[in-house]
């Protein structure tokens, strides 16, 4: 009994965890196939009449494959930046201790702990000329999303033996075909974490998306819920619809690479 009562009560907290992520979908999905009426009642109860139609019109009027796009190129660009520079500044700094790295690491974490003030940064974008384009949305996510990489980058440098570069160096390695020839390989676990991660965030960046995508053609998916709410109300059936939309190519991917985040955060934190 002694043995089996945690377990229960694990089981138990699991379940409920559960529900409060799994409810939420299930009042998504049926909301969205109802008309206006009872979608605006946001029961769990299911539809009267199942609307299919709600798609197609979401689908049209919002330019679901235009929005699509959007993301996929922001969030692809985004993340291939992220990857690289958390990777080499994370190596950078653990492998080369002096008072720059430090402060630079210093600094870096202070972007863990300080909640990003966009205004400032909606103004620096501006007087660079990178505002109402894909571009500066890239920018101002890779350097959202640079502290996070690094801090994973960083902990899971400590569990790969510095001998590896010493002897590397010692066969006449240079510094960049020690980094992107054997380095690198031996991140992929805290890769395919990092990926998801900044995967997870940047796609459903809507704080940041509503200072820098500023036109209809330049919306990426988050951003196209906006355009079913009214000034006094919303057409939920719609809203649900395209949130459905957003979220799909989401947990499609978190399905397949769940197991990435997990054993990359446990590998990387085996020498905290």
């Amino acid at each position: 009994m002694k043995r089996t009562l945690p377990h229960l009560v694990v089981e138990v907290v699991a379940v409920l965890l559960s529900l409060l992520i799994i409810i939420p979908i299930y009042m998504m999905v049926l909301n969205s196939l109802k008309d206006a009426a009872g979608a605006a009642e946001m029961s769990l109860s299911l539809p009267k009449l199942w609307h299919i139609e709600n798609y197609v019109t979401v689908y049209h009027e919002a330019r679901i494959l235009q929005a699509l796009k959007n993301s996929v190129v922001i969030t692809f660009a985004a993340v291939s930046g992220l990857v690289l520079l958390s990777a080499m500044a994370g190596y950078v700094i653990q492998r080369r201790k002096n008072m720059f790295t430090e402060l630079v690491n210093l600094v870096l974490m202070l972007g863990l702990v300080i909640p990003v003030f966009m205004v400032p940064t909606y103004i620096l974008a501006k007087n660079l000329h990178l505002t109402g384009g894909l571009e500066g949305m890239i920018l101002v996510s890779i350097a959202i999303g640079l502290p996070t990489g690094v801090f994973l980058y960083s902990g899971y440098y400590k569990t790969i033996p510095r001998e590896i570069d010493e002897s590397a160096l010692l066969d006449g390695c240079g510094p960049y075909a020690l980094f992107f020839r054997i380095i690198l390989p031996l991140l992929m676990p805290i890769t395919a974490t990092n990926i998801v991660i900044q995967f997870l965030a940047i796609w459903n960046d809507f704080s940041t998306s509503v200072y820098f995508l500023n036109s209809q053609a330049k919306y990426n998916l988050v951003m196209t819920t906006f355009l079913f709410f009214g000034t006094h109300s919303a057409n939920w059936n719609y809203v649900f619809a395209d949130l459905v939309f957003v979220s799909l190519p989401v947990l499609i991917m978190y399905m397949f690479l769940q197991r990435y985040v997990i054993s990359g955060l446990t590998s990387g934190a085996i020498k905290g």
